[in-house]
């Protein structure tokens, strides 16, 4: 890995040369990748994510079996590593969140132990692990069409001319999932070089290197897995017999989970896998069989039953009841016992039977060319570990947040602009013979605290969380053990009550903006000079901010903001007296949206959040409004980082929410009310004099206007965009187009960019559109306009006036 790490300014001066369709921003996130000496200098150590998941698995046991881990007695219990250092500072992580007490680790048996009884065996590493016949069909796929089109496609990507070796290519995957962080749910850089259908054939290449050595492939790997069930066997024996430990747990590697899952017949493909076909359906994956942590957990239950005793085993595979050894995943004692006795007599005596050395000899001589060299790293963030557990009572494997993999993340608008952008360096549409002369834009300002209202409702909202922590202790709530840990860890931020400051986040967000647009357009603006521009926000001191990040980003600080201004040309609605008495201060404007939250979709969704939330009391809408503002407040665009507060919601539930506020947003801006189009028109023909005075030879490089939601909203319904049929509380059309959180989210914008083209020897001119940093292909064929086009779409709103404002009132916020 570390030999690789050197191709990262090779990717970067290809991309800089244009020979890598890399996008601009994982270019970017690569470069300010620094590596951490730990990885290559600590071999086979514990990270720190190993060690937090080791006492991750530890409290949640502890907390999932409060009765019988109580107190945990000397005699009572058993913890014993395979062999290595990391494995026992494991160990020491797993006992950290298990309990407060000291208790004594087992020593490890270098020589022979049941947690890798293959370690002892000779046979094992001579007809297995270091016969590269085991490796035949890894070398068979390495050899296909399918991975050489992988080879191929990360090439171009990268931009090698020379070709990468497999080495090559086995490293720089290798940079792409250790420098990943499951914990903090950060990807890696060093991933943006594999597309998704890349990482799935490299993770062939893993499976088919376990399914041999430690799995299905090799039949003495049955065997091996064996051992340890047959020490499970006797555990819950001796547990019956009313003298058995209340917690065994074993520490082990990978190798010795996969022997253990093929001993039970579990992920058991109905055909072998081979170099020849990989099947996206297989059982057999190691990324969930064998990541860092993975564990199989069995739970002796005594029950009692008419006043009689029977027993019972609960199988949990990665925390998760597992339903596939007995029906439902509960086995009674007879079956448990016919399915392990069986194992009890399993040893390794064949490990040690002669074998002719010279057929091995020349067996291993015939086929060492095809091999690739093993690129298993051992090197561990945390064990695989195998517990056997004592106690009375399971759960059951819920729906929860924390892990979905792929949370809900449109909130209306208070959606982060990171989840919905693009990036215009790599969306640019490039015109041949074209040059841009002129950038027009109207941006929505960053993210910024909630209102004073919605401020005070939150806070009152947060006491509820003490009220689901209980439902939870009590067993009231469906909600998950980690999101209730998760909400229970939350701490508010007291800039949160700063009413309509600018965050951080949303101050990134128009710093990005504004760089990336530099980035774009280098040429045309590398010098910008007064009386070249004009940048200017509307009135509210998180728009101003909004500007000035934007301004950063460029990277000019000759720029200077314009002042706001009274009905000015990118909020004239502020001044507008019968938009006020009309709109903004007409209660019934939200007619709609207070119709929906009594109809069964809405009421649906708001009993899923009573259920799942487990309060006894009645939850009112006005808190649910302030539990999803908490929701979508706390959480975080920049660093995809989730907030606790949404795993009171299912998807479906933030849909329903979105809903409502598509419908406030409709009517208060949009095609709701007539008079938005009015106020829509007003921009659009600064647009087009910009344009036109550009065109002359005497327009800005670049003007840009900082604004609300509420003038984006109104812009869309003056050039048709994003219409459906009237949006109403009796049908939440699931593929309507006016949706909030993708045209109205923190940070949206609308950009227009005049090109001058030389065409037959005379100058031409286009307009290309985009919309949060993609191109617009909806106002123009292909998203570019002819200037015949432009003209003729934006001249209808020339001379747009406020005359129907019948009186000029004072700004609002």
């Amino acid at each position: 890995m570390k030999n690789v790490i050197g191709l990262r300014d090779y990717v970067i001066s290809n991309y800089e040369q244009g020979e890598s369709p890399l996008c601009a921003q994982d270019v970017e996130n690569l470069r300010n990748w620094r590596h951490d000496s730990d990885i290559f200098e600590k071999i086979h150590g514990l990270t720190d994510e190993g060690y937090l998941e080791m006492v991750g698995i530890g409290s949640r046991l502890r907390e999932a079996f409060r009765e019988l881990l109580a107190r945990i007695e000397e005699g009572s219990y058993r913890f014993r590593s395979a062999y290595g250092h990391w494995m026992e500072d494991g160990v020491s992580g797993f006992i950290t969140g298990l309990t407060n007490e000291t208790l004594i680790i087992e020593e490890s048996n270098a020589t022979y132990d049941i947690l890798a009884p293959y370690e002892a065996c000779p046979k094992y590493r001579h007809d297995v692990k270091r016969n590269p016949l085991t490796y035949i069909e890894v070398s068979k796929y390495e050899s296909s069409n399918e991975y050489t089109a992988m080879k191929h496609g990360l090439e171009r990507r990268i931009g090698v001319k020379n070709g990468l070796s497999n080495s090559n290519i086995t490293a720089l995957y290798d940079l792409c999932r250790y420098t990943w962080s499951g914990v903090q749910n950060k990807p890696s850089p060093w991933c943006a070089l594999f597309s998704p259908e890349d990482l799935k054939v490299l993770e062939y290449v893993g499976d088919l290197r376990h399914y041999y050595r430690n799995g299905y492939g090799t039949p003495m790997n049955i065997i091996f897995g064996r051992i340890p069930m047959a020490d499970l066997f006797k555990t819950f024996s001796e547990n019956r017999e009313g003298f058995g430990k209340k917690l065994t747990t074993y520490f082990s590697h990978a190798t010795m989970m996969d022997m253990v899952l093929s001993a039970l017949g579990l992920s058991k493909d109905e055909t072998p896998l081979t170099g020849k076909y990989r099947d996206p359906k297989r059982k057999w994956k190691t990324s969930t069989l064998s990541a860092f942590g993975v564990n199989l957990m069995a739970v002796l239950n005594r029950c009692t039953v008419n006043n009689l005793t029977e027993y019972k085993v609960v199988f949990y595979f990665n925390e998760d009841l597992l339903t596939s050894i007995c029906n439902g995943g509960i086995c009674s004692w007879q079956e448990f016992e016919e399915k392990f006795k069986p194992f009890v007599d399993a040893n390794i005596q064949f490990c040690f039977t002669v074998l002719d050395k010279n057929t091995k000899k020349d067996k291993v001589s015939s086929v060492c060319k095809l091999v690739h060299t093993d690129y298993f790293i051992e090197t561990m963030k945390v064990p695989v570990l195998i517990v056997l557990i004592v106690l009375i009572g399971y759960g059951e494997s819920l729906y929860c947040y924390w892990n979905t993999g792929c949370a809900y993340k449109f909130f209306s608008s208070k959606t982060p602009y990171n989840s919905i952008r693009g990036d215009i360096r790599d969306s640019i549409v490039n015109l041949k013979g074209c040059e841009p002369i002129s950038i027009w834009g109207l941006i929505r300002h960053g993210k910024i605290q909630p209102n004073a209202v919605q401020g005070k409702n939150m806070q009152n909202a947060i006491t509820i969380r003490n009220d689901v922590v209980t439902s939870y202790d009590k067993g009231h709530s469906s909600l998950c053990a980690q999101d209730v840990e998760n909400l229970k860890n939350w701490k508010l931020d007291n800039k949160f009550l700063q009413e309509h400051q600018l965050t951080e986040e949303g101050y990134q967000e128009m710093y990005g903006i504004g760089k990336r647009i530099k980035e774009t357009f280098p040429q045309l603006l590398n010098d910008i000079k007064d009386g070249s521009y004009t940048i200017r926000p509307a009135h509210g001191h998180w728009i101003e901010k909004s500007a000035k990040a934007f301004v950063e980003g460029l990277g000019n600080r000759r720029v200077k903001l314009e002042n706001s201004k009274e009905n000015d040309v990118m909020a004239p609605y502020l001044t507008c007296g019968k938009y006020q008495k009309d709109v903004q201060n007409n209660p019934d404007i939200f007619a709609e949206a207070d119709k929906y939250i009594s109809t069964s979709d809405y009421l649906a969704a708001k009993d899923r959040i009573q259920r799942r939330s487990g309060i006894e009391y009645d939850l009112t809408d006005v808190n649910v409004t302030a539990l999803y503002d908490l929701c979508r407040h706390t959480l975080s665009g920049f660093d995809n980082k989730v907030s606790p507060w949404c795993a009171l919601f299912t998807s479906d539930d933030l849909q329903v929410l979105e809903y409502i506020h598509d419908l406030r947003y409709y009517y208060k801006n949009g095609y709701g009310t007539a008079q938005n189009g009015k106020f829509g028109g007003i921009p659009l023909e600064d647009l087009l004099m910009s344009f036109q005075r550009a065109k002359e030879g005497n327009g800005k490089k670049i003007t840009a206007y900082f604004t609300h939601a509420t003038m984006i909203d109104m812009i869309y319904m003056s050039l048709g965009l994003f219409k459906d049929a009237p949006l109403t509380a009796a049908n939440r059309d699931r593929d309507r187009k006016w949706r909030t959180s993708k045209i109205s989210a923190f940070g949206v914008n609308l950009v227009a960019v005049l090109n001058r083209c030389s065409k037959n020897g005379s100058d031409d001119y286009n307009v290309v559109f985009y919309l949060n940093e993609e191109p617009m292909r909806s106002i123009c064929e292909e998203g570019v306009c002819s200037w015949q086009e432009f003209e003729d779409k934006l001249k209808p709103f020339v001379n747009t006036t406020t005359d129907f404002c019948e009186f000029q009132s004072e700004p609002y916020k």
